[in-house]
């Protein structure tokens, strides 16, 4: 018989019912933006089946091009807790419960406010940004107010920019999204609304996204463990250049190129610095001893030297080096003792610095790269990713043979179709988001020389007993080398694009094109050209500075499909590329009555 003063069995019993929660959706993309088109708050204890089948045309293009183009449909939920640790609380509301300390004396409040703001401060902050002379465009030179609106758009805020005074608003009502004079973005009403959509957004972006080796995470784009209630933007709105300087919870992301010989390098063999041996300069006696070499016969081999810097000196007794010839070294001022625990210690940490190199920064997986061991997704503090489709856009000729001369013209058309279903249980609240990308799959329009071709030395062949010492640099000229100006301090200030596994040239290859493909048929195809790898090298577009390897290397940059559609990219969605129609086939089911009445 239980206790009656234990009350842990005094439970709810909610409903459990069935929803719909399908919709259609059409909308237009460019290439490689990270692109919200479903999200939903899912309740704990809700199991969903999710559907999706979608249909893709492209903008008019120029010719029948031989571009080939990936479409993702990908699924993830983010559980609140990740962006904020004292939703919880807030959400059973247990505001005397908190969870976390602000000191050693005081406990952060719990408010039973969700992250939010308003529309007037949405609009001050977008308009802020239309007005900028630096920093206002992002790393493929578009419009930050016009990017950002767009997110905010497909995130269903709809008009959530406000000011009471709209006639001074002027051409600044639609920031940049579109270029139709009619299009009003402007609510009538200031009204507020919660930021969880956007913090999701960049959290499965920080999570899934980021090439970690080269881009720090920025919790501050999405995560709001400081928050006590109010304006979440309430300290950003009087300092809007250091928000708009850097990325932030309003930034449309862009994916990554699929990771080739050029696309996959790291910024550096090792986490950090390489390994040395320690080792003690004051230990032991110097030594003379002798050291036999056998089979050298030229003395070029061997030279004598007078330099007294160098301790180590290796002279023959008379004459040139001959063969089986005694040579003495003089190490008498070489450092006098090898600690081969010291050769140890620096072998082991080196293995440890290229492991954590190779395996995404969290906790969760650095644990796993280097203890072996597999973890629940629960500890690495990242959004789940449930699944998700591709498929490719495939695009076909189209001959137009009414024309007075014999020849037929030849244009083109993209298409491409996906279909893809996941099923998901959470016991959690959080929210559950899809995000579509397309990304190209690169050509390159190479100015370089093949990496092959750069080995001057038998050495340079591959030997299998080296094959297990580390990585190897990439240097930048296998990928353009031009006299340009940009080209020449590029190349100066940037020997090497990065890291690659060894003898990289010899375990994989790119795609090209050359021919009258780099001339006069470059509507046939859309490579990263030579410009455009010059251009995702510089550090600032505004100013034109030269900087080193960067991540916004590795994005997807919309205009390298330029050459192949009639229309070029632009700052608004007029231009984008990809005509989307997809329908989600929903089916949730909560722990809520099917119509909420108690009979």
């Amino acid at each position: 018989m239980p206790n009656l003063f234990s009350y842990g069995s005094v439970r709810n019993k909610p409903a459990r019912s069935g929803f719909d929660w399908s919709e259609h959706f059409s909308f237009t993309a460019k290439a490689g933006e990270l692109l919200p088109v479903y999200w939903k708050m899912l309740l704990p204890g809700t199991k969903v089946n999710l559907n999706l089948s979608s249909f893709t045309r492209t903008m008019p293009v120029n010719t029948a091009a031989y571009t080939r183009v990936k479409e993702y449909y990908d699924w993830y939920f983010v559980p609140l807790r990740l962006i904020n640790k004292s939703i919880g609380q807030a959400l059973v509301q247990m505001q005397d419960q908190p969870v976390q300390a602000t000191s050693i004396v005081a406990n952060r409040s719990v408010t039973l406010d969700l992250p939010w703001t308003n529309a007037a401060t949405m609009f001050t902050l977008l308009n802020y940004a239309n007005s900028m002379t630096t920093d206002k465009y992002n790393l493929n030179g578009f419009a930050k107010a016009a990017t950002s609106a767009k997110l905010l758009r497909y995130l269903r805020y709809g008009n959530c920019y406000y000011t009471p005074t709209p006639s001074k608003v002027g051409t600044n009502k639609n920031f940049g999204l579109s270029s139709k004079d009619d299009f009003n973005l402007l609510a009538a009403k200031n009204v507020s609304f919660n930021v969880l959509p956007l913090a999701a957004y960049q959290k499965i972006y920080c999570d899934w996204f980021r090439f970690e080796q080269w881009e720090n995470a920025c919790p501050y784009t999405y995560n709001f463990d400081y928050y006590t209630g109010g304006n979440v933007f309430s300290g950003v709105t009087s300092n809007s250049k250091d928000f708009w300087s850097n990325d932030n919870i309003l930034s449309l992301r862009y994916a990554n190129y699929n990771k080739d010989l050029f696309m996959g390098v790291m910024p550096s063999p090792q986490f950090g610095s390489v390994a040395t041996v320690s080792v003690n300069n004051n230990a032991g006696p110097a030594y003379n001893n002798s050291l036999l070499l056998r089979n050298i016969s030229t003395s070029s081999v061997i030279s004598s030297s007078s330099n007294s810097s160098n301790p180590l000196v290796l002279k023959a007794n008379s004459g040139p080096v001959s063969v089986d010839q005694i040579l003495g070294v003089n190490v008498g001022g070489l450092i006098s003792s090898f600690d081969i625990l010291s050769f140890r210690i620096a072998e082991a940490t080196q293995k440890w610095k290229e492991v954590t190199q190779c395996a995404k920064q969290g906790y969760k997986e650095q644990l796993e790269a280097h203890f072996n061991v597999k973890l629940s997704e629960a500890l690495s503090d990242h959004c789940r990713y449930i699944g998700g489709t591709s498929s490719g856009v495939t695009i076909s000729e189209v001959l137009n043979t009414n024309l007075e001369s014999a020849a037929a013209d030849i244009k083109g058309k993209g298409v491409g179709g996906s279909f893809g279903s996941e099923t998901f249980e959470t016991n959690e609240h959080g929210i559950l988001m899809c995000i579509y990308h397309a990304v190209p799959v690169l050509d390159y329009l190479r100015s370089g020389q093949d990496l092959q071709l750069l080995s001057t030395l038998a050495t340079d062949i591959p030997i299998p007993e080296f094959d297990h010492i580390g990585m190897e640099a990439l240097p930048i000229e296998t990928l353009f080398n031009e006299q340009s100006t940009e080209a020449t301090a590029l190349m100066n200030n940037v020997p090497v694009l990065g890291y690659s596994p060894r003898y990289i040239a010899y375990k994989t290859s790119v795609d090209w094109v050359s021919g009258a493909f780099e001339t006069t048929l470059d509507s046939w195809v859309a490579p990263l050209t030579v410009q455009e790898q010059i251009t995702k090298l510089l550090f600032n577009p505004d100013s034109g500075s030269v900087f080193s390897m960067n991540y916004g290397f590795f994005k997807v940059t919309p205009r390298v499909l330029d050459p192949i559609f009639v229309q070029e990219c632009t700052n608004t969605w007029d231009s984008d590329q990809f005509l989307v129609n997809v329908s989600f086939n929903v089916k949730p089911v909560q722990n809520l009555d099917y119509n909420g009445m108690p009979y």
